[in-house]
């Protein structure tokens, strides 16, 4: 699923003007396509891998997580990777990260779609939900729900992108915009571990995740105007 942020960086060029718009050129929508890929299979990673240890640390050493990927990773982490290594070549991130923003929130998307039709990944128990393949339960379709807002952002996003507002923004609105509503979501949503969903205060991990989101995403939008005014 992270190739789907380098996949649509290149579908956003190809079938809209950003050449005409934006000024790039297919070469750099190539690079920063394959810089998107590199980028958000590291924060993916990255994610996994603090998910397993706060999986870990929460349960006294009893619960022993094996995520590999976790996309949150790529919303939350890759931006800032772009931005260093932007900076070690003294160029300007906000471009590629304003492409990422949109195809970022549909990869994520993507990834609920997956979930939902494995099964792996499903809500509380609900009369008038939908029949959950792998217990035969019948659940709220949290992973459905969060599905089709994310297929709705990405779209909201790449309106915005072709617009030309919000320009070097695009990244922190994401985060904030998926953020908050993936907040409440968690509340429908049902888990193996019972540390997973009370990890700390009675909120899931990734409630704690998507709170550290919209601060990050808060300050980047602070900082940013700040420095435009």
């Amino acid at each position: 699923m992270p190739a789907s942020v380098s996949v649509f960086c290149l579908v956003q060029f190809i079938f809209l003007p950003c050449e005409k718009k934006h000024g790039i050129s297919l070469k750099q929508a190539v690079q920063f396509s394959l810089l998107g890929l590199c980028t958000s299979l590291v924060g993916a990673v990255l994610m996994a891998q603090l998910y397993n240890e706060i999986i870990l640390f929460a349960s006294g050493g009893e619960v022993q997580a094996a995520s590999r990927l976790r996309l949150f990773g790529v919303l939350l982490f890759s931006p800032f990777i772009v931005k260093i290594l932007y900076s070690i070549g003294k160029l300007n991130a906000d471009t590629p990260l304003d492409l990422y923003a949109a195809g970022t929130v549909l990869a994520l998307g993507c990834a609920k779609i997956g979930c939902f039709c494995y099964g792996c990944c499903y809500g509380i128990e609900c009369a008038h939900g939908i029949r959950n393949r792998l217990t035969g339960l019948t659940v709220v379709p949290v992973q459905l729900l969060e599905a089709v807002f994310c297929f709705v952002l990405a779209a909201v996003l790449m309106w915005l992108l072709h617009k030309g507002k919000l320009r070097g923004l695009l990244f922190p609105v994401a985060q904030i915009a998926y953020s908050v509503p993936r907040f409440f979501l968690e509340f429908l949503r049902h888990y193996d571990y019972s540390v997973e969903g009370d990890v700390f205060l009675q909120l899931s991990v990734w409630q704690w995740f998507a709170v550290l989101s919209i601060l990050v995403g808060g300050v980047w939008l602070f900082v940013m105007r700040k420095k435009r005014a």
